[in-house]
């Protein structure tokens, strides 16, 4: 297959991302794919931008300018250009912030560990976000799921989000989780040498992290000292940070501060590190995924680690490693360690069977080796449909209006542009003055039912929109002037998430300006 490979960055660069975008492109060429590579973009956001994260610091906010929508319009229009008059199998992209504008008819698919709902306030740079970035971020990652043929995560965990928090058709969301970004061209008789030059007089523990805090850097000491209270003599290696270690625990710590794998160099340390290490101790606070965890499995490395995020779709308990909740995990971390310590065959056992996992999941060939796959069976060109499907009930949309020339068009287009293909649209107006009328007539060719005359309040013009449903059977939604359907596939999200339901209920977004919330709760109807 031919697959337009999107960046914003440039994939070569194995420093972007720690590598994994870089790794992603490599993994589709390896499974003999033409790979097309389309970027670094243009940031073509310009002053206006610019201008709005000024404003957005000011008062004390985080303004995401890559979610901007005149950022990822740019991208997608450059993308576009790129690509005219090419003939692609596929736009594939490691996030959805270059295709969420994308147009065209040509099969998009993503490969990522998050999806931006999660993100907010999971990471540093994600903290504080305005709520412009909050709204631009969720529109972005919504028409991204929308416009996608396949979206593919890392973890169950991320999955599960697309899903819940945004509504994606369950039957296009796979998970393939990603690979190690090192070499791992290790034999098993290579990791049963290393596992075998491992020292028996100490437990060596390796952390490996450049944010101290959320990696868990001070649950990492904390499990070292516990470890060593038991009696165990053991070291804990630091590796990415360097922090201020207790002057009580200076005699069990070594810290080796940032090591890059940009060289060679550095990557020979990295590999050693490894080796030498009998566990990879990393009690994250927040983790959407975690290649260092395929990375130390590529060793024979078992791993103990927090079960937040998408940990536990890298580290399977009993055959990669053991994960625990956070707020227990310092005694559980260290019991198990010790446990594991004073049974070395347990031990072994253990390393052998996280190199093997690690060869099956968590390499790039084998990660791309799934995606490949994934991508031969989803391609629109191998999908079947039945001779004859069931009909789908009819959605009949009533959208009141008076004098409301500014936002009616708004309106009006959420609606057409709904993917459902069983929808009545009518429209009510009370005698605009405005041009309001104007705005709607351009559009009679595709509204059902217009009325403009005198009514009595909204309330009886909600009530002569009903009288005009045609299909008593007839799903009814009212989208009144100024309100917006979320995206161009709620009404078919909200028909196949109802299964039949006489009511189908959801939760509402307002916006007003800067201000925006999500208002709805749960409601339980008597029989």
């Amino acid at each position: 297959m031919k697959i337009a490979y999107v960046t914003t960055y440039d994939a070569a660069d194995t420093s972007v991302w720690s590598g994994t975008g870089h790794h992603i492109g490599k993994s589709l060429e390896a499974q003999g794919h033409e790979v097309i590579y389309v970027g670094p973009l243009e940031d073509r956001g310009g002053r206006m931008v610019s201008l709005q994260r000024m404003i957005t610091r000011a008062v004390r906010k985080r303004f995401l300018r890559e979610r901007d929508p005149a950022v990822t319009r740019g991208y997608a229009e450059q993308t576009e250009q790129k690509l005219d008059g090419q003939d692609v199998d596929w736009i594939f992209s490691p996030g959805t912030i270059p295709i969420g504008e994308l147009g065209g008819s040509t099969p998009v698919a993503f490969w990522t560990d998050a999806t931006f709902e999660q993100m907010i306030d999971l990471y540093p740079e994600f903290e504080s976000l305005s709520t412009r970035t909050i709204d631009d971020g969720n529109r972005l990652e919504q028409k991204a799921l929308d416009r996608a043929s396949v979206a593919i995560y890392a973890s169950d965990w991320a999955a599960r989000s697309a899903i819940a928090d945004y509504g994606a058709d369950p039957t296009k969301v796979r998970v393939v989780p990603f690979g190690a970004n090192m070499p791992v061209d290790r034999t098993a008789r290579d990791v049963e040498l290393i596992i075998a030059n491992r020292p028996s007089h100490v437990c060596r523990l390796l952390f490996v992290g450049v944010d101290w805090h959320r990696k868990g850097g001070d649950l990492a000491l904390a499990i070292t000292r516990r470890i060593h209270d038991s009696g165990i003599r053991c070291e804990l290696t630091i590796v990415g940070s360097n922090p201020d270690v207790p002057e009580s625990m200076k005699d069990l710590v070594n810290v080796v501060g940032f090591v890059s794998k940009k060289t060679a160099e550095g990557r020979e340390q990295l590999e050693q590190l490894f080796a030498a290490a009998h566990f990879l101790l990393m009690p994250s606070r927040a983790e959407c995924f975690g290649v260092v965890f395929a990375e130390a499995a590529s060793f024979g490395v078992p791993s103990i680690a927090s079960d937040v995020g998408g940990i536990p779709s890298a580290i399977r308990d009993g055959v990669n490693g053991f994960t625990f909740p956070l707020r227990s995990i310092v005694e559980n971390a260290a019991d198990q360690i010790a446990i594991l310590w004073n049974h070395s065959l347990k031990y072994d056992e253990l390393c052998r069977s996280a190199f093997v996992d690690a060869h099956q999941r968590l390499t790039w060939s084998a990660a791309g080796h799934a995606v490949s796959e994934i991508l031969h069976e989803m391609h629109p060109s191998r999908t079947t449909f039945a001779l004859r499907t069931p009909p789908r009930p009819r959605v009949s949309v009533i959208t009141v209006v008076r004098n409301a020339a500014e936002g009616i068009e708004h309106t009006i287009q959420s609606v057409l542009d709904q993917s459902y293909d069983n929808i009545e649209y009518i429209v009510i107006d009370g005698a605009s003055t405005d041009g309001t009328t104007d705005i709607i007539k351009g559009y009679a060719d595709r509204i059902d039912k217009f009325v403009s005359e005198p009514d009595r309040g909204i309330y009886d013009a909600m009530n002569k929109g009903i009288d005009f449903v045609s299909d008593p059977e007839s799903y009814v939604i009212f989208t009144n002037a100024g309100d917006r359907l979320f995206s161009p596939r709620a009404i078919e999200q909200a028909v196949a998430k109802g299964r039949g339901a006489d009511l189908v209920y959801g939760k509402m977004r307002l916006t007003d300006g800067d201000a925006s919330g999500v208002m709805g709760k749960e409601v339980t109807l008597d029989d």
